[in-house]
Order: structure tokens, then sequence, then C-alpha cells
């Protein structure tokens, strides 16, 4: 996958429940009923933004992945313990996915440029302004260190799906602390 104009194996993966995978067929959907009702702004202008980009019209909830430039099992744990803060109740029963996605299919952006939109949307309880332009929460190339690369697709094909990860507690607190520690 070609991440800021380079073309490097990356570490892509998406925390789901473990039931996410019981489900019947080859593609893997998550129900839109799962989209926080306060987000709900947001998702329909990512939506549209998806389907404009990849010419694919969602039928589900987009689900996120994560996209770290190399595994490393600290950046792994401690991005897990950043991305979900709630790590001791919201990451119970989750399973993280290792997935070999095709690249048509994903829609990259900017972690912290897309919480920038996200708060807009849940401030003003509405899409997002036109006047102003967002294309930039899709500007990967640029992004600082800090900043983690996301991106979302509207399924998961099982065959897509290369190792499943059960969480261990004791790493997630251990990271997790290490984390806080830093700040």
């Amino acid at each position: 996958m070609k991440i800021g104009g380079q073309r490097e194996e990356s570490f892509i993966w998406t925390l789901q429940d473990k039931s996410f995978l019981n489900q019947k067929g080859e593609f893997l959907i998550c129900p839109k009923k799962y989209i926080p009702v306060n987000w709900k702004y947001a998702y329909r202008w990512l939506e549209e933004q998806y389907q404009h980009k990849k010419g694919i019209k969602p039928r589900s909830a987009l689900i996120w992945v994560w996209i770290q430039r190399s595994y490393s099992e600290k950046a792994f744990y401690m991005a897990i313990t950043q991305l979900y803060s709630s790590y001791e109740y919201g990451l119970k029963n989750k399973v993280a996915l290792v997935l070999k996605i095709p690249q048509d299919v994903i829609l990259l952006s900017s972690y912290n440029r897309w919480n920038i939109l996200l708060e807009y949307c849940m401030e003003f309880k509405r899409k997002p302004d036109s006047k102003i332009d967002w294309q930039p929460v899709f500007r990967i190339h640029d992004i600082p260190t800090y900043d983690y690369i996301q991106g979302v697709i509207p399924f998961i094909k099982r065959n897509w799906i290369k190792k499943v990860i059960e969480l261990d507690a004791k790493k997630l607190k251990r990271y997790g602390a290490d984390f806080r520690k830093k700040f």
C-alpha cells in the first residue's frame, strides 16, 4: 500500500467484537446501528466522500482500520490504548484483525484532522460547512509523526484477514501506563 507517496509494507488492523467473525458469508459488515448517534452527521459526510472518491456506495457502516508503517508490539498496544482510551471497558471481547486490503477499497485519512471535523459536526449538530475545505482530512503525505493514519472500508472480505490477535490485558495496561507517563 502507498503511504505518503511511498510504497511500503504496512501493518493494517481493525478492532472488532469477537462476534463480528460469526457472520455468515464472504463479506463481513458493520450494521449502521453501531454508529454513535452524535456522530451521524460526520458519518453521512464521510459516506458521501467515500462514494465520491472510491465509487462504492456503502450499504453498511464504514469500518475503521488503522495503518502503522511497520509492526512493533509496543506501538500496536500503545495505539490501541490511545485510540480506545476506555480500554478496561471498551476492549472487552475485542480482537484485532490484521488485514491485507486492496488499495482501491480503502479511503485513508488523518486521525487528528478527522477528529476536528467530527467535533465540528457534534458541536453544531450538522454536516460539515461546505464553505470550509475539509479535504485536508484525506491528505496523509504530510501528517506529523504523532498523528495516526486511519482508513475506512465498507466491508471486510474473509480472505483479507491474515491474522486474529487476541488482546493481552496485561500488555494493554502496561503500554497504556507508559503512554500516560510521557505527558
